[in-house]
């Protein structure tokens, strides 16, 4: 038995098949259910007796990740529910990084890496990542607290919206409201965060792409960046460096190719 219908929070299945069994008034009613990685299905018991309608709601997928170093681990169950609900509240199809690690464990070990988070979400076929991270200075009670909250479009692989806030002499029930707050900000920001496309060929090939610090890789590239103006760098031994201004669009692809000039 996993609760009283409406439940108050959805069912985390493995993916598969299932069969969920409504019981009321005395008569039982079965529902197939096939369960979709990173999707959530929606079941409806009927009490006059008609079959169970199941479906699958085609919602924004997200793998909640929660880092809590030094936390008191009776500190933390709130702040995961905390954080849970209001996602699951804005319509967003969520997965626990905790849950998903079940599957991998192979990642456990690296999970304080962004790499490491993209690759747990590909694997699940997340969309997105919202990485939180609570860390606390004294006492639970009145101590220093600080809330991050991140919002990563796996598919460019880098932050789209990121909040970071603390308080001072605050007790665990502020810090939970910090984070709903800060949950909220990103996600306002994060999701309707649009990603256009790139695809850069350079004469010759094997060249570095950067923007700022992060390498987008080796052309010839075809990445997913956020909309907007992006100033590149390319770069290869021997060759003079190529400043390129790229302006991308939402769903659109921007096509280039560069030359790169010998040093000599």
């Amino acid at each position: 038995i996993v609760g009283i219908l409406p439940l108050s929070l959805p069912l985390l299945l493995k993916t598969g098949s299932h069969v969920i069994t409504g019981e009321y008034g005395g008569r039982r009613y079965d529902a197939s259910v096939d369960a979709v990685g990173g999707r959530t299905g929606e079941v409806r018991f009927d009490s006059a007796g008609r079959p169970p309608s199941v479906s699958q709601r085609a919602e924004t997928s997200v793998l909640i990740t929660l880092a809590t170093p030094e936390l008191p681990s009776e500190q933390r169950p709130l702040l995961r529910s905390t954080l849970t609900e209001f996602v699951t509240r804005s319509g967003l199809s969520v997965t626990q990084a905790d849950a998903a690690l079940l599957q991998h464990p192979d990642l456990s070990s690296c999970m304080s890496q962004l790499s490491c988070k993209l690759q747990l979400a590909k694997r699940g076929s997340q969309e997105h990542i919202l990485a939180a991270r609570v860390s606390l200075q004294g006492s639970p009670t009145a101590g220093q607290w600080r809330v991050s909250v991140a919002w990563i479009n796996v598919a460019v692989g880098t932050v789209a919206a990121q909040v970071d806030q603390g308080c001072t002499i605050c007790a665990q029930e502020q810090a939970a409201v910090l984070l709903e707050e800060s949950t909220k900000r990103v996600l306002q920001i994060g999701v309707n965060r649009s990603i256009g496309r790139l695809q850069l060929r350079s004469i010759p090939d094997g060249v570095t792409v950067l923007e700022g610090e992060q390498e987008l890789g080796r052309t010839p590239l075809d990445v997913a960046l956020y909309t907007g103006l992006h100033q590149l760098v390319l770069q290869r031994e021997g060759m003079r460096p190529r400043h390129a201004a790229v302006v991308l669009e939402s769903g659109k692809t921007r096509a280039l190719e560069l030359e790169l000039l010998p040093t000599t």
